[in-house]
């Protein structure tokens, strides 16, 4: 497991096979029924001596039971577990516990610990659930490197973050034509923009942080000629419906670029959705006419299109996001996976997305954690899939839409529940990363080093999706990648020449220290008796120098660094958890 690698759960004796880990659970019996707790849970690093990491690198959840419409019950909603770590187990039922491990801050090294297990009944005897844990010397980068999205409804921030904890970069606004015009397709007031900018400027700033974008969908054209266009009676490409039709599109390129201070680089607007046959036309026809008096606007399809389509809508398109069947199932997919890199090469880029109903009885490893395996396979620059939250009705209720619930999430009452699909999506990004850190490693190493990993990689890759259901298989191939990772990202661990030394002036801490080579790093420190850290991050350089938040003087400041080099070959310095290594402040 790698410091960045998410969470991850065990089973049984909680001791993850050599080299790889499994979304598996702790699943409890009771012949009996009754109330059974978990509780005392800690990580220690090496012996009883060493330094302890717990309680924030560990969550316990409660795995819920969902009917589906299709008449299966799948074991999917993962709330986590009351405070007081208990659940009731039914007589003759099992349920299950998903224990969760957020490795981030951690430093390398091999951990053990323990999962008390005691029934609420004094005849029957508690037990306890060993945990082992190794953290490999590897530090994944914190922003993907290609484009994340899943086409999501977020009711507010609190669904944002959710989805960037799980890596998501880019985020979804509606293209839906918010003008009113009149007959003669003039505009009859100016928009009012308040009810959609506060989740654009909320999922703007986190685009920007992670490195992605904002995505208009369902189509710009679409929405306008389904919408007011329809409702007023206009032809296609009648006079009216291009006057009404290139006031609005000015007014939301305006209303991007001067109000929300937009560029056209951190954004792209989906003319048409999934468009083909008649539809591909038409868009063809209005995205003529757009480039016309909106050139810079970077446009976007997804869709099965075939070969001619595609061909087609070319010179309308900046970005592609066909559909993955068509890329491994479609009659002409030599052809299209040809002229997509050649769309690439030419600096139109292309990721590729999938869309499915019945989203909660699909595979966890096969529809989700391998998503990203295909999307390196294919060589593409982004992953998406519809839908993060797309309920139809209560979505803890499969029976109360028209169509199941189509999401990987639950709504709770403080923001998102979680499923073991979306911890699955997320594993499968991490995936993503690690292959993408142990493949820029081996380049850096020689061009020799960098074709013998990247055949590596892809014989991993070509493996694993050829057989998608096969447990056991891609533990074993997952093993081969984190050999390799360790192998290669870890050959070359950074050395620190002056080790972290801290004054005190102005009413904060100042933290200096230097490596063996450029690396970059992270301070965690707090003052002794404070329940979480605060974290002083350290640019890739030879030497460091940082300064803290505001502290008082006279405290004692409990604290480890963690380093890394450029190809995420990682050290830590732990010293500060001591008494000995404290720094006092004044």
């Amino acid at each position: 497991m790698t410091p960045t690698s998410g969470r991850m759960t065990y089973v049984r004796s909680f001791t993850p096979r050599a080299g790889g880990q499994h979304q598996v659970v702790l699943r409890i019996s009771s012949p009996d029924g009754g109330t059974i707790r978990f509780h005392d849970i800690k990580l220690i690093e090496g012996g009883q001596d060493s330094p302890v990491f717990s309680p924030e690198s560990i969550a316990l959840h409660e795995v819920l039971y969902q009917d589906l419409r299709g008449g299966k019950t799948v074991a999917d909603p993962l709330p986590v577990m009351n405070q007081a770590h208990s659940i009731m187990v039914p007589a003759k039922q099992t349920r299950q516990v998903w224990l969760s491990l957020s490795t981030g801050s951690l430093p390398p090294g091999r951990y053990r610990g323990s999962l008390a297990i005691t029934p609420m009944d004094a005849t029957l005897p508690g037990k306890s659930a060993p945990i082992e844990i190794d953290i490999l010397p590897v530090r994944l980068p914190d922003r993907m490197p290609i484009n994340v999205f899943n086409w999501d409804y977020a009711k507010d921030e609190h669904y944002v973050r959710d989805l960037v904890a799980h890596r998501n970069n880019t985020f979804l606004l509606s293209t839906g034509c918010r003008m009113s015009f009149d007959a003669q397709g003039n505009p009859k007031a100016p928009v009012d923009w308040r009810g959609y900018d506060g989740l654009l400027q909320v999922k703007l700033r986190h685009a920007r942080e992670q490195g992605g974008i904002i995505l208009f969908s369902y189509g710009i054209i679409r929405d306008f000629h389904n919408g007011p266009a329809t409702s007023h009676g206009w032809e296609f490409m009648s006079e009216p419906w291009q006057r009404a039709f290139k006031a609005w599109v000015i007014e939301f390129e305006r209303h991007l670029r001067d109000d929300i201070g937009m560029g056209h680089e951190e954004y792209a607007v989906q003319l048409w959705d999934e468009a083909t046959g008649q539809n591909a036309a038409l868009t063809v026809q209005a995205g003529e006419f757009m480039r016309g008096f909106a050139p810079k606007m970077r446009t976007c399809m997804d869709g099965a299109q075939n070969l001619a389509e595609v061909r087609a809508l070319d010179p309308v398109i900046d970005l592609w996001i066909p559909h993955m069947t068509t890329l491994y199932s479609h009659a002409e997919k030599t052809e299209l996976r040809a002229l997509y890199r050649q769309l690439s090469e030419r600096g139109e880029p292309v990721w590729t997305y999938t869309c499915s109903t019945e989203m909660k009885a699909l595979d966890p490893l096969d529809y989700y954690r391998l998503k990203e395996w295909r999307v390196w396979d294919l060589g593409l620059e982004g992953s998406c899939y519809w839908a993060y939250n797309s309920w139809r009705g209560d979505p803890w209720n499969d029976f109360d839409g028209e169509i199941a619930d189509c999401g990987t999430i639950y709504d709770g009452q403080t923001g998102p529940i979680s499923s073991r699909r979306w911890e699955a999506t997320l594993e499968g990004r991490d995936d993503y990363l690690t292959m993408h850190t142990l493949r820029e490693a081996a380049r850096r190493a020689g061009k020799e080093t960098g074709d013998t990993v990247a055949a590596l990689i892809g014989s991993i890759v070509a493996e694993t999706i050829a057989s998608p259901r096969d447990l056991e298989l891609f533990g074993r191939q997952r093993a081969r990648l984190l050999e390799a990772t360790r192998r290669h990202c870890a050959a070359h661990i950074p050395s620190l020449t002056a080790p972290p030394s801290f004054s005190y002036a102005g009413g904060a801490v100042t933290c200096s220290w230097a490596a063996d080579q450029p690396t970059a790093g992270c301070l965690y420190y707090r003052v002794s008796g404070d329940a979480e850290f605060s974290t002083l991050d350290f640019d890739m350089a030879a030497k460091h120098r940082g300064v803290t938040a505001p502290m008082l003087s006279g405290r004692n400041i409990e604290w480890y660094l963690l380093y890394w080099n450029e190809d995420g070959g990682m050290a830590a310095e732990v010293s500060g958890l001591s008494q000995s290594g404290w720094f006092v402040t004044g």
